[in-house]
Order: C-alpha cells, then structure tokens, then sequence
C-alpha cells in the first residue's frame, strides 16, 4: 500500500487513537505525545494494513504497548529526579 493510501487510513482512526491514549495515562498532553508516537509505529507495520487486519484490536494494542512505555519513563524519570533533589 502507498504511502498517502497509508495516511489516509491512519487519520480516519487518530481521534480514536487519541481517545484510548487518554483513556489509559488521563493526561492530555501525554495521551497527545502517545497517540503521535502509535500512529507512527502503525505506519510502519504493514500488517495493519492487510485487508483481513483487525485494526482496532491492533490500534488498541500497540497503544496499550506505548502508553505503558510512557508511563514506565515518566515514572522512573520522576522518581530519579526526587532522589537525586532530596539528596537521598
């Protein structure tokens, strides 16, 4: 499939996509960045975009895999930052 046929699948479900971001880390701005960052790996898996794909159950997945990623750095980013501040 072409790169613009690509796109075009990918806008129809970005609000979708944004929609279960936000669900899942409750944050705009992170659901936002989460979205972005799942559309760009669905782009580039050329098994969502077989006709017999079940784009939802993957869309749902692959966000699932980001969000949990985003969360996991922004925790232990947040937590290192408190240690190293507090000296402790």
């Amino acid at each position: 499939m072409n790169r613009a046929k690509r796109i075009d699948i990918l806008r129809e479900i970005e609000v979708y996509c944004y929609r279960v971001c936000y669900q899942l880390l409750a944050n705009e701005a992170a659901a936002h960045e989460a979205a972005k960052e799942t559309l760009v790996r669905l782009y580039e898996r050329d098994t969502f975009f077989t006709p017999s794909a079940d784009q939802a159950s993957l869309l749902k997945k692959e966000s699932a895999a980001v969000c949990m990623s985003w969360q996991l750095h922004h925790t232990n980013h947040h937590e290192s930052r408190y240690v190293s501040q507090s000296g402790v």
